[in-house]
């Protein structure tokens, strides 16, 4: 049975006071609700799973979506049972949907989003699939839409709905015919069939997601080309270069090759797509397409993009992310490193899909025949369905115009001293860095005097503080005072570095910088190598909620540059983190 819809000035778990409904899905319902104790509204997801193994299922997985950290992702703040019902406590966002805004947009100038703003979304998307797909196992949303994207004020892209991570609960959902859910024309073949998904069915969903937006145009859904192909007819999916003429063709052919029916003819992962789609732009961006209008309404205004800045925007987004698992300890390396501060180089590619005959996709598709006549009377009927058409968003309109963007203003520097077991050290940088040593080293400077905090992933995965106002002189730390202009490293001490701990993937270092010194939370004040509480952990999420959306982080070379509004408060905090990924080899040790 459904669960009675919370009244207003419900109070959930005597914190969360629910001020308003604002979706109602397949499975659960999202409130607007204030958060009491810090005194910020955030997002509240009910879902109707009373099934003991589902709850189970679903506490776990509510675990690992808290300790995901990337910009692109929602931050899941907290996680309880009450009565009947499972509540997520989400990160609220603001405004109107991709979805709304094209809408909007074509009735307004009879066009679709500019090709490169769409790229640039796309590119910090594939970031945070890059980190999603790269836990272990593999993190796959299943719901990509334009409708579950928003913009920052920024004109930064946010992925909402993320749901349940594939796992316990996703996987026995799936295997449950009457709550299987998908959006039609953006899920691939094997999700509508129940067949299971991996990184590459949210390849597909992406590509599907900016074929809508850059030419305003719905694709067709899986099962209808699935029919076309059974038929003998030509696919009904066309290139979106022949929709818009703005769209280089070379984009074009990402894109269909993404959404190819079979999996093994897509890209294989997202930094394979995410190079494509760099390379396809840096082959052919069409002269007028730098004219990026507004895309809101009231105006947000998007900065234009020529084909030389298009490309230099593509080349240095990234995201921070990750929660991780083992951060590592402070140790003295078996070798002294040697830092000849080589910078590793990259190199952009496109490889091209090989094609596959007729009789392997009608080997695929005949079981799709029963299912077709099944789907076309009650999809497209409206039946229910984990993830109605229209998809499940966590959102609020804005009650006045969003602002226009401000200019931003750099604040800090920093770069990673990494070393291998061959005492090599190079330089690395980035938020997402991927860390080809087992030591390394922070350096910061900073644009003007002040306090840095770090937090890190301690040896039981426990985020636990490195950095504090009483820093650990056996790590060469005397002070967390940086001085305006001048290097500042971490360890200090030439013989110390921080170890990267055997077989971890992902890791994530919460770095705060604040012109006076911090006394609250009062962890940060206090001596540094202990794990956070559950309730240290939410000061820490407020943290993050106040002082680090704002925060941008480009990646010029071999340093990072952190850029803060121009008109950022003088005496403030910022807060950004950088993510690890150590480079492994197939036995899963590292490089």
């Amino acid at each position: 049975m459904e669960a009675r819809k919370l009244a207003i000035d419900t109070v959930l778990q005597h914190r969360y006071r629910i001020l308003s409904l604002l979706k109602q899905g397949g499975m659960g319902r999202v409130y607007l609700a204030e958060d009491q104790r810090f005194r910020s509204q955030v997002a509240v997801k009910e879902a109707y799973l009373v099934q003991e193994h589902f709850c189970r299922a679903f506490a776990h997985e509510a675990g690992l979506l808290h300790r995901l950290r990337h910009r692109v992702l929602p931050h899941v703040m907290d996680h309880f049972t009450e009565g009947e019902a499972q509540y997520l406590v989400m990160q609220l966002f603001l405004g109107e949907d991709l979805e709304e805004l094209l809408v909007e947009k074509i009735q307004r100038t009879g066009e679709a989003f500019a090709v490169n703003q769409v790229l640039r979304w796309a590119d910090q998307l594939l970031d945070a699939l890059e980190y999603l797909h790269g836990h272990r196992p593999p993190i796959i949303h299943r719901d990509i839409k334009p409708q579950n994207l928003k913009l920052t004020e920024q004109g930064d892209v946010i992925l909402l709905d993320f749901g349940l991570a594939k796992g316990a609960a996703t996987e026995m959902l799936q295997r449950d015919e009457s709550l299987r859910g998908y959006t039609r024309h953006y899920a691939p073949l094997e999700q509508i069939r129940g067949t299971g998904t991996d990184p590459r069915s949210d390849l597909y969903a992406l590509a599907a997601t900016i074929h809508r937006l850059v030419t305003g145009h719905l694709p067709p859904d899986a099962l209808i080309r699935a029919t076309a192909a059974l038929e003998g007819r030509p696919d009904p999916l066309r290139p979106a270069n022949e929709l818009n003429g703005q769209v280089p063709e070379a984009v074009a052919i990402v894109l269909t090759r993404a959404m190819a029916q079979l999996p093994e003819d897509r890209l294989a992962t997202a930094t394979d797509m995410r190079r494509a789609l760099r390379a396809a732009l840096q082959q052919q961006m069409p002269d007028d397409d730098s004219q990026v209008g507004s895309v809101n309404e009231p105006r947000m205004e998007i900065a234009s993009l020529s084909e030389e800045a298009a490309t230099l925007t593509l080349s240095s987004i990234s995201a921070p992310a990750s929660e991780a698992t083992n951060a590592g300890q402070i140790v003295v390396p078996s070798s002294a490193p040697r830092v000849d501060e080589r910078v590793p180089t990259g190199s952009t590619w496109f490889r091209q899909g090989r094609a596959r005959t007729v009789c392997l996709v009608l080997g695929l598709l005949l079981p799709v025949i029963a299912l077709l006549t099944s789907w076309r009377l009650n999809r497209l009927s409206g039946s229910s369905a984990v993830h109605p058409s229209g998809g499940e968003t966590i959102i609020s309109r804005p009650e006045s115009p969003s602002p226009a963007l401000t200019p931003f203003v750099e604040a800090m520097r920093y770069y990673l001293q990494v070393d291998s077991e061959a005492g090599i050290a190079e330089r690395v940088a980035g938020v997402n860095p991927i860390v080809r040593g087992r030591w390394l080293k922070f350096h910061f400077v900073s644009s003007r005097s002040g306090y840095l905090y770090i937090i890190a992933p301690g040896e039981r995965e426990e985020r636990t503080t490195f950095l504090t106002a009483q820093p650990n002189s056996a790590w060469g730390v005397k002070t967390n005072l940086l001085a305006a202009g001048t290097d500042y490293s971490f360890p200090s001490r030439r013989d110390k570095w921080i170890e990267l701990a055997q077989g971890a993937s992902l890791r994530t270092y919460t770095i705060i910088f604040a012109p006076e010194p911090l006394i609250h939370p009062r962890f940060l004040a206090e001596a540094p190598g202990r794990a956070l509480t559950v309730e240290e952990e939410g000061e820490l999420a407020e943290l993050r909620r106040r002082f680090g959306p704002q925060v941008r982080v480009e990646t010029p070379g071999a340093q990072s540059i952190i850029t803060i509004p121009a008109g950022h408060p003088s005496g403030t905090p910022y807060l950004f983190e950088i993510n690890l990924r150590p480079e492994t080899d197939k036995e899963g040790d590292h490089r």
